[in-house]
């Protein structure tokens, strides 16, 4: 069978290219036969180092990665990887500057912004499926929450500090100059 220019494959390999010093970690690591058996452990590994790595390249490849493979079947473990990605956006600005500076011009950077939409496209997509009355968080004294409604009447209750990183998102990627 022969796979599409899109496929999930496809991708993983053109990451893999863009940060060759990553390929044990974005296509070496997945293709072991036991890789289902610590893709949890991996995941969770990486959404620690992403608060304390400092090498941007680093952080791109442990954000392909964790875009590709974190596990988001259970949603306490998929809440958590939304809130470590948006404290990452969020709180380190000077991590996000080298990213996606304007000056850099990163290649990996268009793979790195496409990560960040795949963790939190999926991760909305979850929370608007949400069912009346059922909280998946709880609400605080601190209102560290903000209650969403979309026109459709879909409903959710999210983080601040995840909606204020899919804004900051909103800012990134190629300018689009209408002349």
């Amino acid at each position: 069978m022969e796979r599409s220019a899109t496929s999930p494959w496809k991708k993983t390999l053109r990451d893999a290219e863009l940060l060759p010093g990553y390929q044990w970690l974005l296509q070496d690591l997945p293709k072991l036969p036991l890789f289902d058996s610590v893709r949890g452990m991996t995941s969770t590994a990486l959404q620690q180092a992403i608060h304390m790595e400092t090498d941007p390249q680093t952080i791109s490849a442990y954000l392909i990665y964790l875009s590709q493979h974190a596990p988001v079947e259970e949603q306490a473990s998929h809440n958590d990887l939304a809130l470590d990605v948006a404290r990452l956006i969020v709180e380190r600005s000077t991590i996000m500057n080298s990213l996606f500076s304007r000056h850099s011009c990163r290649p990996e950077s268009d793979a790195v912004l496409s990560a960040f939409l795949t963790i939190f496209s999926t991760y909305i997509k979850r929370m608007r499926k949400t069912k009346e009355g059922e909280d998946l968080y709880s609400w605080s004294e601190s209102q560290d929450q903000v209650f969403l409604r979309w026109t459709t009447g879909e409903t959710a209750t999210m983080h601040i500090l995840v909606v204020h990183a899919m804004v900051i998102l909103l800012t990134l990627g190629p300018s689009q100059r209408r002349e």
